[in-house]
């Protein structure tokens, strides 16, 4: 066993991301997460970061509806400074006009919930495995006292109004382990969750489950293990 990769992945913190790049590419989470390779600027990142960014504030009671696309039109350039892809042709045009077109037509109204959580990290221990999660937002419901997850996703996952059933379920894994989490290990009992889909302004919701929850936190467990075993992280 290699003993350096042993150290650096026993005192991890793991987080769904983290995770998941192993399984898409051992050799790319190798990079990322045991050599600490610094990375380059990505654009999908930097636009997903302006939207949770607009979105936060207009919670937090910091920017009001109708400031809302004028704050988004002129933090653009400040904040999505990475080259913009080349492919699709026209796809960073067609983002930014998806932007600004979900703030200038905002109609979510915060004065029907109660904040509970917003953005807040939650460290967590399972097993011996560190793990950290980061909701987007936790809300209540003042009518029906639901306690719902959001997500926000600049993805569009719907082909023909029909969604991506695996990305779905991708989407649904993640939220599914931040909920255990936040149901275990805080005051917090979350019920429902939202998926919001921003830039086609979409929800894609549903009630949480504690079986399935508990799946997908034995799924995580096992490829955190396999990690903790890995000796050569090969490229996919």
């Amino acid at each position: 066993m290699n003993e350096f990769y042993d150290m650096v992945t026993g005192g991890m913190r793991f987080s769904y991301s983290s995770v998941s790049s192993f399984i898409t590419c051992p050799y790319m989470f190798k990079l990322t997460y045991i050599d600490a390779e610094d990375r380059s600027g990505n654009w999908y990142a930097d636009f997903g970061l302006l939207m949770h960014e607009v979105l936060e504030k207009y919670v937090k009671g910091e920017l009001e509806i109708m400031e809302l696309a004028t704050y988004y039109e002129e933090n653009y350039p400040k904040v999505v400074t990475s080259p913009s892809p080349p492919y699709p042709a026209g796809i960073a045009d067609r983002y930014y006009a998806d932007g600004l077109n979900f703030f200038q037509n905002f109609d979510f109204n915060k004065e029907d919930y109660e904040i509970v959580n917003i953005e807040d990290k939650i460290d967590v221990e399972y097993n011996t495995i560190k793990i950290v999660i980061k909701p987007d937002l936790v809300l209540k419901d003042k009518k029906t006292g639901d306690i719902i997850l959001f997500d926000y996703k600049t993805s569009n996952p719907f082909k023909n109004d029909k969604p991506d059933k695996k990305k779905m379920a991708e989407y649904h894994k993640q939220m599914y382990l931040y909920a255990y989490f936040i149901n275990h290990t805080t005051d917090i009992k979350i019920n429902k969750i939202k998926l919001w889909f921003v830039r086609i302004n979409k929800f894609d919701e549903f009630d949480y489950s504690e079986e399935d929850a508990g799946d997908v936190v034995n799924w995580f467990f096992d490829n955190v293990m396999s990690i903790r075993v890995e000796e050569e992280y090969p490229p996919c």
